[in-house]
């Protein structure tokens, strides 16, 4: 196995903001496709979803049994990476059938989005086009104690938590976006549950936000499509309008108490930052000082693949830049996949990226089925 060693790219681009210099980055493999393999006793990888814990370790999905997804526990700061399994696709479809009484087990259960609550419990939801479900699961990363929070309050396919996008997960609370392309009874819809509510899937969710009151910011003619970026200082939830190729990839803010939507940024001010026709968020995260990064996955022009940073992003503008190109990620000596080859190109997995601590961004990409970092560099050190 290559031994990965911390690679600097002295930017072009030197960014101002409030006197600080960004003057390059480091980009690393934070969990390799082999370590991966290793853990689940094959030799492949397919990792796919990314959340972190408070402490800093992290939580992936891996898609290389299709047929039973696992869930594991991933602690960085050993050499090499220490892996617990938390659960699986067939112990979550038993949970189901555990609570259901005479319905029958879900056949099929693709997880869709995870989180962590404050208690540092796993929360997994699952969803996906067709006769799938969608539920809200909660498990113990110690014991593997599973609870359903929701996804049982009404026939199936009718459900108050029915067609789930993506989540996020700030204190006690699950903010579910539904979509109506995936069976939201509501339409385009944000709605909460509890980390609290009793086992066995019959609490209903309740709405945060309607359709309406998106329509009201993003208007009547281009579909809604979000995926979860984060949470802002202030609390407040940060989607990213662009899932969907004709969406607006415009950033929204949504005031978790409300539910009131106001723009956050432009994807038109965003591009005009960064001199391209299109950009293409498909993921990101929200470090402590309220800096966004953007996995950039699709769009045209130069900022095809690569993280994008906003700084003092507020009433539709921020000051965006080009934190590292595709080029520059996979120049990286550190970048390569499970054999050790290096990558001729990124494909950044949808709703793959945390921002697990300052100035740092973690995202999945299937071609070296890997976690990559993408870590700033200030003039004091890292």
């Amino acid at each position: 196995m290559k031994k990965a060693s911390w690679f600097i790219v002295m930017s072009a681009l030197v960014l101002v903001t409030s006197g600080v210099l960004a003057q390059g980055v480091i980009i690393d493999q934070v969990v390799t496709a082999r370590q991966i393999a290793d853990a689940n006793g094959s030799d492949v990888a397919r990792p796919d979803e990314v959340t972190a814990t408070a402490d800093g370790r992290f939580v992936i999905t891996d898609t290389s049994d299709s047929a039973n997804e696992r869930v594991y526990l991933i602690d960085p700061s050993t050499d090499p990476p220490t892996f617990t399994l938390v659960t699986d696709a067939n112990a979550l479809k038993a949970k189901v059938d555990a609570v259901n009484g005479a319905a029958p087990a879900p056949s099929t259960l693709t997880i869709q989005a995870l989180g962590v609550d404050e208690d540092g419990q796993i929360i997994i939801a699952s969803d996906f086009s067709g006769d799938e479900m969608g539920l809200i699961f909660r498990v113990n990363p110690e014991t593997g104690e599973t609870k359903l929070l929701a996804g049982l309050d009404g026939p199936p396919l009718e459900t108050s938590v029915e067609g789930i996008s993506t989540i996020g997960v700030r204190g006690r609370t699950v903010y579910v976006v539904l979509e109506a392309n995936f069976g939201a009874i509501n339409g385009d819809t944000v709605v909460t549950v509890s980390v609290d509510a009793p086992d066995g899937g019959q609490t209903p969710a309740e709405e945060l936000v309607s359709e309406d009151a998106f329509r009201e910011i993003e208007g009547f003619l281009d579909p809604l499509a979000f995926r979860f970026i984060g949470f802002l200082p202030n609390g407040h939830l940060v989607l990213a309008d662009s899932a969907s190729r004709d969406a607006s990839d415009d950033l929204l803010e949504i005031d978790t108490t409300t539910g009131a939507v106001s723009l956050l940024v432009a994807a038109t001010d965003i591009e005009a930052d960064l001199g391209t026709d299109d950009i293409g968020p498909n993921g990101g995260g929200v470090d402590p000082d309220g800096t966004i990064y953007l996995t950039n996955a699709f769009g045209v022009g130069e900022t095809d693949d690569g993280v994008i940073v906003i700084r003092n992003a507020g009433g539709g503008t921020g000051e965006a830049s080009l934190l590292a190109s595709e080029s520059e990620i996979i120049a990286s000596p550190n970048i390569f996949d499970i054999d050790g080859n290096p990558l001729t190109g990124l494909r950044i997995q949808n709703s793959g990226a945390v921002s697990p601590g300052q100035g740092t961004i973690v995202f999945v990409d299937g071609h070296c089925d890997c976690l990559i970092r993408v870590a700033e560099v200030m003039p004091n050190g890292y």
